[in-house]
């Protein structure tokens, strides 16, 4: 991960890693985040300096490169799905609710057993949800997302439009695994 430090004064320097400890030592006391931002926790209080290249923060700030975290990695409420994927063919009532991701894109598409936590309904459940990990494979060998970002396209593997899942296309399940 690259972080760029900016010091109040506004000169910057580039760092490849970092450890709380550094992060703490280099805003100066606890850290706070606001999406790839970490700055002072306390800063307003101790009247730190405005930082002169960010205005809107006080004291040193540590930039974080954008998009190399993994941005599914909180655990959403079944309402709130990261994605919906619903089954077609044989299994056109099943529905995966992704609610939490374990891994980065780039690593699930390295990862063979890469999974994600889920809310699945089925006609096994009985019209109520049971929450448990899934591989990924399962998922999108069987089903089509009807929501999510299209950005998260780049998570999965490339047979993954060979299948045609996203225009959702027609046949059976079975017929269309590899």
């Amino acid at each position: 991960m690259k972080y760029t430090l900016v010091k109040s004064d506004g000169t910057t320097s580039v760092k490849t890693r970092m450890t709380l400890k550094q992060m703490q030592d280099f805003v100066g006391g606890y850290i706070e985040m606001h999406d790839n931002v970490i700055c002072n926790e306390d800063g307003l209080r101790l009247k730190l300096p405005r930082n002169a290249k960010l205005p809107m923060y006080v004291g040193n700030v540590i930039l974080k490169e954008a998009g190399t975290d993994n941005a599914c990695s909180k655990s959403r409420k079944v309402d709130d799905p990261y994605e919906i994927w619903m089954g077609y063919g044989k299994f056109d009532s099943w529905e995966w609710r992704v609610l939490k991701k374990y891994q980065t894109p780039e690593k699930e598409a390295e990862n063979p057993y890469a999974r994600w936590f889920c809310a699945v309904k089925s006609p096994f459940t009985h019209g109520s949800w049971e929450y448990g990990d899934t591989y990924i494979k399962d998922v999108i060998g069987y089903s089509r997302m009807v929501k999510g970002e299209p950005d998260l396209r780049k998570v999965l593997r490339d047979d993954v439009d060979k299948r045609n899942i996203f225009r959702g296309g027609e046949g059976d399940a079975d017929s269309r695994i590899s």
